[in-house]
């Protein structure tokens, strides 16, 4: 009875830990007070989104900083929380997302059936992350 009651426990602590984990990014939002303040917000929410997420919203920053001047990227994103950034991603911004996960397109990804899934020359924009490859992005194989 007492295993029980400890693995329940156990349990309930993971659900909670990973509740709070996902509001935590989804309550971020860019400061564009200062320069400083700017850069550390959107580290700050690249290092809190899970992959998929900090992938989409690297893009998007990309795509942004391509088509505005410095100061006007700094005041679009000013106060937006990840939601926000994501719903502006252009058309190219979702091809090369989705480039990324089916292969194929703008992000210069191809289906390599010999290669076992997905392969780029392209590396990680994010750096490393636990458990994912850092050139490629893709899931690590467990040993």
């Amino acid at each position: 009875m007492r295993s029980f009651v400890v693995a329940s426990l156990a349990v309930l602590m993971v659900v909670c830990a990973t509740g709070v984990s996902a509001r935590e990014w989804r309550n971020l939002r860019i400061d564009a007070s200062s320069q400083t303040r700017f850069n550390e917000s959107v580290q700050q929410m690249r290092d809190t989104l899970p992959y998929n997420r900090a992938l989409l919203f690297g893009l998007v920053l990309k795509d942004l900083q391509a088509r505005l001047t410095p100061a006007a990227y700094r005041q679009q994103l000013d106060g937006l929380t990840y939601k926000q950034i994501a719903s502006l991603a252009s058309p190219n911004v979702t091809a090369e997302y989705l480039a990324h996960y089916y292969g194929g397109g703008a992000g210069g990804r191809t289906m390599m059936p010999d290669a076992g899934g997905f392969s780029s020359s392209v590396p990680n924009p994010f750096g490393v992350f636990p458990g994912f490859d850092s050139n490629t992005g893709q899931p690590l194989l467990a040993q």
